[in-house]
């Protein structure tokens, strides 16, 4: 489950975030691709 310390810093304002664990799976970019989106330099 997500936990909202460990947001990552680079979240767009909202309710909707990523978290620290989030292992880049990519998962959500084929779920939601019009609603995310990645750093690209790391």
């Amino acid at each position: 489950m997500a936990d909202k310390l460990s947001k990552q810093p680079e979240n767009a304002p909202g309710q909707w975030y990523v978290d620290t664990s989030c292992a880049l799976c990519r998962l959500c970019l084929e779920e939601a691709p019009n609603l995310i989106t990645y750093n690209r330099d790391e």
